[in-house]
């Protein structure tokens, strides 16, 4: 629709009700020149947001997702996911997976990872995991990983077994030394204090005193592991 001249004598009013006309009549035209008015799929599908509460940003983020509650950012982040509250930052990260509540952090962190409840925060950290309960914290950490409930920290921390804290001695290149603190053998809770009130490592609690190999045993002490009586120091033998 064609706006009229203005005219001479107007209010002020009527002069800024032309000028918004004027506007409006312009951005229809430029609209139209454009291929016409967007849907609001064509939006959504443009920005890959905002569709199942998911926020895509970067080149080909979330492309083929079929999750929900999912933000992912950086390039190919969550593409072709499948899994419920992942939150991916970084280059390919969460790419491919299938996990659920997944926080991944970093390029190709918890990318193919099949695990739930995991937390991957580094280069490669988390990724080809299948293990559930996992906290990888370091590059590599984690990488290709099947145990279950562990936490792994610093360069290449990997478990050998469920229910495990690594600690990672990077030593250069692709070099490391690995020391694992495994909580298998436990049955109750245990409280350990580095250091004790002398300043040196307390190996045996109260917690720890036991009449017997079999009492020992029975209290999740294992074979070649110490215990006291009434502090004496002990080694379940049987």
């Amino acid at each position: 629709m064609a706006i009229g001249r203005k005219q001479i004598g107007w209010s002020n009013e009527s002069n800024l009700l032309w000028q918004i006309s004027k506007l409006i009549d312009r951005l229809i035209k430029t609209i139209a020149s454009s291929g016409g008015v967007p849907t609001l799929q064509q939006v959504l599908d443009n920005n890959h947001d905002l569709v199942d509460n998911n926020n895509f940003q970067g080149t080909e983020a979330g492309v083929r997702n079929e999750g929900a509650y999912v933000n992912a950012f950086g390039q190919q982040a969550a593409q072709d996911n499948t899994g419920t509250s992942i939150n991916a930052f970084g280059l390919s990260s969460a790419r491919e997976n299938t996990g659920n509540d997944v926080n991944a952090i970093g390029y190709y962190a918890a990318n193919n990872n099949s695990g739930d409840n995991v937390n991957a925060i580094g280069a490669d950290s988390g990724s080809g995991n299948s293990g559930v309960h996992v906290n990888a914290f370091g590059n590599s950490a984690g990488k290709n990983n099947t145990y279950k409930n562990v936490n792994l920290f610093g360069y290449n921390a990997t478990a050998d077994a469920d229910n495990q804290t690594v600690f990672s001695k990077w030593l250069g290149g692709v070099n490391k030394y690995l020391g694992r603190l495994s909580f298998n053998n436990i049955t109750d809770d245990r409280t350990w204090k580095l250091p004790n009130q002398s300043g040196t490592l307390t190996v045996l609690e109260t917690s720890s005193n036991y009449a017997s190999d079999a009492l020992a045993a029975a209290g999740g002490i294992p074979v070649g592991g110490l215990y006291h009586t009434a502090g004496v120091v002990k080694i379940r033998l049987v």
